[in-house]
C-alpha cells in the first residue's frame, strides 16, 4: 500500500490527525466470524500476487474527523442489518439509510483495492466517500440464503473491472447478500426523474451532460437488465448535481416524488 501521494479515502486530502478507516467496519467483521481470519483480496495485476491477511488489517487512510464523522451512520447500518439477518422487515426510511451505508462501502472498497492494489488503472480518483454518498441513482437487492455458517465476503470489488467502474458489487453478511448499483442516470428516465439526451466525456475522463428530459412515468422493469429475484429489491432516483428541484419550477409531478426536505432524491 504504496501509492505516490496518500489520500484520505473520506476527502482525498492529505490525512490530518491521521487515522484508519476499516472500510469494512469491525462491527461487520465481529459480526461474521473470527476478526483475524485471513482471506485473500484479489489479484494486484501489477505484481500478478494475491494479497492474503485477516480481515481486521484491511485499513486504509483516514483523517481522524473524517472518520469520527461516519460513527452514527455505523451505528445505525448496523442495527439495520441485524435485523435483515433475522429476515425483519424494513421500513423505506431504512432502506435509504441503508443505501448511504452501501455508497460509503462500495466507494471505500474501489479507493482501498487501488491503495492495495498500487492503482492498476493508473487513472487518479475524481471523488472519494464524502463527495459520493447519496449522488447518484442507485439500488438494493437483498437476497436470502438457507444458511447457519458465519461468514463476509466481498463479489466484484476486488475486479479490474470494479476499478475501472464502481457500479456494482455484492456483500455476503452470514445468511443475507447485498447486491448494491449505482451509476449516473441508472434508472432516472424510467422513474420519471431528468435524464440528458446527450452526454459525453470530456478531455478530464469526465460526463458532461445536457438537453434534460423528464418522462413523467414509471416503468416496470426500472432496469432492464434481469436479476434473479430477490426477496427485496428497491430502487432511488436521484435528480443529479449540479441540478436540483429548482431547475424545475413548475414541475408539480417531479417535487411530488422527492423526499420531504430533500431537492434532489427521490422516494424508493
Amino acid at each position: 500500500m504504496t501509492p505516490s501521494k496518500r489520500f484520505c479515502i473520506f476527502c482525498g486530502n492529505t490525512p490530518t490527525n491521521k487515522n484508519k478507516e476499516h472500510v469494512l467496519p469491525q462491527w461487520l467483521i465481529s459480526l461474521t466470524g473470527d476478526p483475524k481470519r485471513v482471506v485473500n483480496f484479489g489479484m494486484n495485476h501489477n505484481t500478478g500476487k494475491i494479497p492474503r491477511f485477516d480481515w481486521s488489517s484491511f485499513v486504509f487512510p483516514s483523517c481522524r474527523l473524517c472518520n469520527e464523522k461516519y460513527s452514527e451512520l455505523e451505528n445505525q447500518a448496523k442495527s439495520l442489518i441485524l435485523r435483515l439477518i433475522v429476515h425483519n422487515s424494513l421500513s423505506a426510511r431504512d432502506y435509504i439509510l441503508l443505501l448511504d451505508w452501501l455508497d460509503k462501502v462500495r466507494i471505500g472498497l474501489w479507493l482501498g483495492y487501488s491503495y492495495l492494489h498500487n492503482n492498476p488503472t493508473k487513472i487518479p480518483p475524481k471523488f472519494h466517500i464524502n463527495s459520493r454518498i447519496g449522488q447518484k441513482d442507485r439500488m438494493i437487492a437483498v437476497y436470502t440464503i438457507d444458511t447457519a455458517l458465519k461468514g463476509l465476503n466481498t463479489f466484484g470489488a476486488e475486479t479490474l473491472g470494479f476499478q475501472l467502474q464502481p457500479s456494482c458489487f455484492l456483500l455476503k453478511i452470514n445468511n443475507i447478500c447485498l447486491l448494491n448499483m449505482s451509476w449516473d442516470f441508472m434508472c432516472a428516465a424510467r422513474c420519471g426523474f431528468p435524464f440528458p439526451k446527450t452526454t459525453f466525456i470530456n478531455n478530464d475522463a469526465l460526463l458532461e451532460c445536457s438537453d434534460y428530459k423528464i418522462n413523467h412515468k414509471v416503468k416496470h422493469p426500472v432496469i432492464r437488465r434481469r436479476l434473479i429475484k430477490p426477496a427485496v429489491h428497491l430502487y432511488q432516483p436521484i435528480i443529479q448535481a449540479p441540478l436540483t428541484i429548482d431547475n424545475f419550477p413548475n414541475d408539480v409531478l417531479l417535487r411530488n416524488k422527492l423526499i420531504i426536505g430533500s431537492t434532489t432524491k427521490g422516494f424508493i
